[in-house]
């Protein structure tokens, strides 16, 4: 029995690491997408349609979508 909660606590300490390193790449890739974004709209190459509010809601949306997923996973750990 105490072999079987071993490989649990292992398998979920995986999991947990997986996890984390998933957010890691995930941010990183939201950190370079929206400044490539900023430096387009800064630059004025982009679409009139681009603004600094969206911009701004995509940061906000980012954040949020980042924010539940490290809470549900620390929640379920």
């Amino acid at each position: 029995m105490a072999n079987n909660n071993t490989r649990k606590e292992l398998f979920n300490d995986i999991i947990y690491n997986n996890h984390k390193r998933l957010f890691k790449a995930f941010t990183s890739i939201a950190v370079l997408a929206l400044t490539a974004t900023f430096i387009i709209f800064i630059t004025g190459t982009g679409s009139h349609y681009l603004t600094i509010s969206d911009i701004i809601f995509e940061i906000i949306i980012t954040a949020i979508i980042l924010s539940t997923g490290f809470f549900i996973v620390n929640k379920f750990r």
